[in-house]
């Protein structure tokens, strides 16, 4: 028996788009705990931007590949872990944005309180 390696530049695009469900970023950690609301917001409101811009890039891709491929959920996850929580205007307005852009937009406040407690009983 014979096994023959063939070696091609085929570009898999459609069987990776076909099987795309959702694209996520996250942002959170001990890194953004001593930041203002103000500089959140900002690195909070551009990746929401570049999530829209990759929704937009990615409907023109599906609808020249396959008409009929799942569309693909965006989504915006910010962990925070300070003890206070974003700002609800600020909040608010970065909800709008992402309603605008396409992406679903979760917030989770997780104050070092909260992540301690045993919450398994």
């Amino acid at each position: 028996m014979y096994l023959t390696l063939v070696i091609t530049s085929q570009s898999y695009d459609a069987l990776k788009l076909a099987n795309w469900c959702v694209m996520a970023e996250f942002k959170g950690g001990a890194v953004l705990n001593n930041k203002r609301d103000s500089s959140l917001m900002k690195l909070y409101a551009n990746d929401i931007t570049k999530l829209g811009k990759w929704r937009r890039v990615v409907g023109r891709q599906n609808n020249v590949q396959d008409p009929n491929l799942r569309p693909i959920d965006f989504i915006f996850v910010v962990v925070d872990l300070r003890n206070r929580h974003l700002d609800p205007d600020l909040h608010d307005e970065l909800s709008s944005q992402a309603k605008r852009e396409g992406v679903r937009f979760v917030y989770l406040h997780l104050p070092k309180v909260e992540r301690n407690t045993n919450h398994a009983a």
